[in-house]
Formats: C-alpha cells, sequence, structure tokens
C-alpha cells in the first residue's frame, strides 16, 4: 500500500511538472536545446531516475505498473523525457538483476538520486544482433581492452556512466559482456548529435571507443558472466515502456485536439458542433482507451511474473501504430495550423513517428511474430531469445 501511495504522489507531481513547466518550456525551447537542468533537477529530486532500484540502495523499488503509469504521465508532456529516465533506468535493471555487491553498492545509490546519469549503448550500424557487432573485448594481461562504436546512444552527451554491450573477441555466437565505463574514461569519445525531426530534446548521439582499457571488475556481473540472458531479460519491459509512452502521447494529442476544436470556429460553427468533428473525436477517445487498457494488462501481468514476449511485442507494434493514428487525426483535426511546425501538435506529429522505429522497428517485430506463427522460429530474433531466456522469469525495468 505504502508504495501505491508513493507513485500515486509521484504521478501526481510528474503532472503538475508536465502543465506548470515542460509543456511552457517546449514552447519556447530554441533549436537543439536539450532538457534544461532546472527540469533534470526536479526529476531527480522526485526520484525518478531511481524508480527501479530497491529501497536499500535508495530508490523507490517500484512494480511494473506504478512504473508504466510514470511513463505515461512524463510521455504526455514529451516522449523525449521518458527516453532520459528510462534508457537510465535499463542501466539501473541491468545492475540490479546481474551486477556484483561491488558494483550494485559502488553505483547503484548514484543512479537513483541521479548524480549520475546513465545511457545503455547496445546498438551498431549493423543492428542490435550481438554476433554481427563490430564493438569488441579482449583480454590485455590483468585489463581488458574495449573498442568499436556504438550509434543511437541515448543520454550520450549527458551521461557519466556507460552500459556498453561488446562481443567476445575470439568468441563464436553471441557471448558478449557489458562494460561499465566511466564518461572520463581514456579512448572514450561523444560523437556528433544527430540530426533528427523529432525528440530533440534528449541527447542522441554515437559514441566512439579506442583502446579504452577497463578493468575486469567493472564488467557486469564479472568477466565470467555471459550478458545474454540480461539483455533477454529486459525486452519485455523495454517493450511495456514504448507502449506506456504510446499511452502518453496519444492522451496529449487528443486533449490538443479537444481543446481546439472547442475554441475554433468553422464559419459561424464551432467545430465541435459539427457532426463529423464529434464522431472523430470519440473515435480518438475510443483508441487511447484501448491503449490504456492494453498497458494496464500488460504491465499487470509483467508485475506477476507472467507476461509472454510475444505479447510484449505484439503490445508495441498495436499501441504505437494506434498512438500515430490518434496524433494524425489531432493534426487533421487542427486544419491548417496541424501542419506548423511551432505548435504542439507538430511536435507530437514528429515525436509519435519515432515510437514505430525506435526500440526494434514495428515491421521487424512483425516478421518475428510471423515466424513463430508459421514455426519458423528464427534462433536469433529478440522475440525467440527472450521466450527462451525469460519464460517463467520474473522481469524488471
Amino acid at each position: 500500500m505504502e508504495k501505491q501511495e508513493e507513485a500515486q504522489e509521484m504521478g501526481q507531481s510528474i503532472a503538475k511538472l508536465v502543465n506548470r513547466e515542460i509543456i511552457p518550456w517546449l514552447k519556447i525551447r530554441a533549436h537543439n536545446e536539450l532538457i534544461p537542468d532546472s527540469i533534470i533537477s526536479q526529476l531527480k529530486s522526485m526520484g525518478l531516475f531511481g524508480v527501479n532500484i530497491p529501497d536499500e540502495y535508495g530508490g523507490s523499488g517500484l512494480g511494473s505498473q506504478s512504473i508504466a503509469r510514470i511513463v505515461r504521465e512524463l510521455s504526455r508532456g514529451s516522449i523525449a523525457f521518458a527516453s532520459l529516465i528510462f534508457s537510465h533506468c535499463k542501466v539501473n535493471s541491468y545492475l540490479c538483476n546481474g551486477g556484483t555487491d561491488e558494483q550494485k553498492c559502488q553505483w547503484l545509490p548514484k543512479l537513483a538520486s541521479g548524480e549520475v546519469i546513465a545511457a545503455h549503448a547496445l546498438t551498431e550500424s549493423t543492428g542490435k544482433a550481438v554476433a554481427n557487432f563490430t564493438t569488441t573485448i579482449w583480454e590485455d594481461g590483468d585489463r581488458l581492452v574495449l573498442d568499436g562504436c556504438k550509434s543511437f546512444v541515448t543520454n550520450a552527451a549527458t551521461a557519466g556512466l556507460y552500459a556498453v554491450v561488446a562481443k567476445r573477441e575470439g568468441q563464436e555466437g553471441s557471448l558478449c559482456s557489458i562494460a561499465l565505463i566511466k564518461n572520463d574514461t581514456v579512448g572514450l569519445t561523444i560523437g556528433k548529435e544527430i540530426e533528427r525531426i523529432g525528440l530533440q530534446e534528449v541527447s542522441l548521439a554515437p559514441i566512439v571507443l579506442s583502446d579504452c582499457y577497463v578493468a575486469k571488475k567493472d564488467i557486469l556481473g564479472g568477466w565470467d558472466k555471459d550478458a545474454a540472458s540480461l539483455l533477454a531479460c529486459v525486452r519485455p519491459a523495454a517493450r511495456l515502456n514504448y507502449v506506456a509512452r504510446a499511452a502518453g502521447i496519444a492522451v496529449r494529442a487528443f486533449e490538443e485536439a479537444n481543446t481546439f476544436v472547442h475554441n475554433k470556429y468553422s464559419g459561424q460553427r464551432l467545430l465541435i458542433d459539427i457532426p463529423m468533428v464529434r464522431l472523430r473525436l470519440a473515435e480518438m477517445r475510443a483508441k487511447v482507451s484501448c491503449i490504456d487498457m492494453i498497458l494496464r494488462d500488460l504491465s499487470r501481468q509483467l508485475e506477476e511474473g507472467k507476461v509472454e514476449m510475444i505479447d510484449a511485442s505484439a503490445a508495441k507494434v498495436y499501441c504505437t501504430k494506434t498512438a500515430g493514428e490518434v496524433v494524425r487525426s489531432a493534426v487533421e483535426l487542427h486544419g491548417g495550423s496541424g501542419y506548423a511546425s511551432n505548435l504542439p501538435i507538430g511536435k507530437l506529429y514528429r515525436d509519435v513517428e519515432a515510437l514505430s522505429i525506435v526500440g526494434t522497428p514495428n515491421d521487424i517485430i512483425l516478421s518475428d511474430i510471423s515466424d513463430i506463427l508459421l514455426g519458423l522460429e528464427a534462433s536469433g530474433s529478440e522475440i525467440t531469445v527472450g521466450i527462451a531466456l525469460c519464460k517463467g522469469g520474473h522481469y524488471e525495468y
């Protein structure tokens, strides 16, 4: 009960912050301006950077249902804020589920308070399959050497800690390690911010690793641990996270459209008095309700350790696609104003397109699902690997 009350209070605080500061700041934000320190400080004081870290390390230790509601509320302001927090939280999850006691004591209190912001470095130009990675790690005496390049790293420019997934050099298949490296590590270079049409408020850039020396104690779980199972076991929560982002951006689009049609005239009539406008608005609201119902059900299953990877993946596809439909309907209801880049609805339109692409593209997920349905389960797909390694387990953000 205490955790529920804590999560409820946190949600109310986020809603106030979204309405009072985040939405107004987005309206005056300069091009390429990242989330200001003044807002990040408030996110830290609310405890958002430690929502999935146990109490004993200074976090909140909230369950999946509470976290899903928090992601939804943050995404109502901007899904970039959810990207900032929950890319960080993925590293929290790695440490909580696979870190050594020493690593947990060293990093979790700092991550919980937001003193250190974390970045998860997985994706490469070749994709996310470890077997195809060019980023490798190997032994050099008592130390390890890390070389390679990671693309699309969220929090790249603001992180103090990077969880870098690297292939073990000289090893066949997908044997990999997660190296925990600080932002001042010699050989680590942060690349130029990636120009993009949306999600512009959070840092997104490549990182280059050139002869980075890493101590064996800084390998997540130890040098003898294969991190493949750890990567797989956070995927259901990652899928849920995108469902929550879809819910947040969809409800915001509905709110923007509802306000607009109640205040905008077409000739002598308010737009809301036009039957077709009412019908479109009702359709949008129905879609928002469906996304919310899927979010509640999936987050409950995840918290109970009963979620199937194929269901989490299907939910990501359906909800992000449906959120896109809601946002596009909102744009159409705005008429010509909906195409203006300086209005909130224009930003939502640019941002929502990312949801069906980032994480794992929806078309790739659908391809994997179709293989499963046809009995052609590709051994390397994220869904089949997730099922094999995580079935029956307990998942954490």
